[in-house]
């Protein structure tokens, strides 16, 4: 019985936000001044664009965060609900499989009710996990609030951003998208420390309660900043032909549905799929195991260990950025996919190089380019499948690579012992 309330609360609360959003959008486009439209509408590749890459940026920083920082919750959970660690962990694992499974649903919804709609609606269901989890009694009942509520809240809101940036910017795509995926390194840097101060001073009700209002406040703000990209001329017409019925437009807009389907058929999405499945499945073993790995084998101290997977997140995070800049000014000299293999190469051969390091230093700079290795799997990425597939494709790959990710994250986590 509970399980069905929780099911109808959760179903209730994403339309409820996708109607209200639609509702806010309708009365947007209802208004009559050209001033206003301004500041809704943008051509894209700078001015406002920028302004939704900062959405984006948010709604990583957000995602991000919040999975490093069930880190920081579990030990508390295994104290207020005397569960064994085996049941209390399983937190983390439904939340993170939520948050990353739930990717090409969020692809479908931002393509079915727009991403302004569909981050908003996800605002309200991770939002309101976050505070339904504050008042659990059970272990059960966190399951369905903060690991389903808030990581599918957090998961369908994933998507809008990415694809509102990809519609925004085409000759500055790279750097663009290169700066929203920083969010993810940015979160997972400042959630621990925030969400183990707010624990220290509020409790785990208070932190909670806090933190959905945190989230509810900056996703809300996020999802208003994802601006539409004013259509060209030509895309206008076709909309209107469409909005009409008029046969001229019928052949485009069905090619349009019919494009998504046919990456299937394609050999070169379907090993990209295969990368992010195996690429994922060995890095989450090295990131689990890296500071373990130098306090047994290295016989480091606590926080010289810790610093091996800080000098890997600072890395990734900076090679995020600056891997935009990079295919933006070196376009001309290699493509996106030679990057993105160059990346994938730098993986693997700082993950061989680890058992043969013996130093600090070294594994220091191993931790540093693995790191950087892993940015692979944001902006540059993005790029290629623009690049290889069109730009229209850019939401809907990412959502199946993003749950390809998942699926090597829950199969290599248990592997890693």
């Amino acid at each position: 019985m509970a399980g069905g309330r929780m099911k109808g609360l959760m179903t209730r609360t994403l339309l409820v936000g996708c109607g209200v959003a639609q509702a806010a959008e309708m009365a947007g486009r209802s208004s009559n001044s050209s001033s206003s439209r301004s500041w809704l509408r943008t051509t894209g590749d700078g001015g406002w664009s920028w302004l939704v890459v900062a959405g984006a940026f948010v709604i990583q920083i957000l995602g991000g965060g919040t999975h490093y920082a069930q880190g920081v919750y579990v030990s508390l959970f295994l104290e207020e609900f005397k569960e064994s660690k085996s049941m209390t962990a399983l937190i983390g694992s439904i939340f993170g499989a939520c948050l990353m499974m739930s990717a090409p649903l969020s692809a479908k919804c931002a393509e079915k009710f727009g991403n302004r709609r569909t981050a908003f609606g996800a605002t309200l269901l991770a939002s309101a996990g976050l505070i339904l989890s504050a008042f659990a009694n059970t272990i059960v009942m966190l399951y369905l609030t903060f690991s389903v509520m808030t990581g599918l809240g957090l998961g369908l809101s994933y998507m809008p951003g990415i694809k509102a940036v990809g519609e925004h910017f085409q000759r500055k795509r790279a750097i663009a998208m290169g700066i929203a995926c920083a969010g993810v390194g940015m979160g997972s840097f400042l959630f621990p420390p925030i969400v183990n101060s707010l624990l220290q001073g509020l409790g785990l009700k208070g932190t909670l309660i806090t933190h959905g209002v945190i989230t509810f406040i900056s996703l809300g703000l996020s999802s208003v900043a994802l601006i539409p990209c004013e259509k060209t001329t030509g895309q206008r017409h076709l909309v209107e032909d469409a909005e009409k019925g008029t046969s001229a437009a019928t052949p485009m807009i069905a090619s349009q549905e019919g494009e998504s389907q046919s990456l299937w058929h394609d050999p070169r999405f379907l090993l990209l799929c295969a990368n992010q499945m195996f690429g994922w499945l060995a890095c989450i073993i090295v990131i689990m195991d890296l500071a373990p790995y130098g306090k047994t084998e290295l016989e480091l101290e606590a926080h010289h260990a810790s610093m091996l997977l800080s000098t890997s997140g600072a890395l990734n995070v900076l090679g995020r950025i600056v891997g935009g800049f990079v295919i933006v000014a070196c376009r001309r000299f290699f493509s996106p996919l030679t990057y993105y293999t160059s990346l994938n190469v730098m993986l693997v051969v700082s993950t061989f190089c680890i058992p043969i390091v013996s130093d600090y230093i070294g594994m220091l700079v191993l931790s540093g380019f693995f790191g950087w290795g892993l940015s692979c799997y944001s902006a540059v990425l993005a790029d290629m499948v623009a690049e290889m597939f069109g730009q229209e494709a850019i939401a809907f790959s990412f959502g199946y690579f993003v749950m390809f990710q998942g699926i090597g994250a829950l199969v290599g986590a248990p592997l890693s012992g």
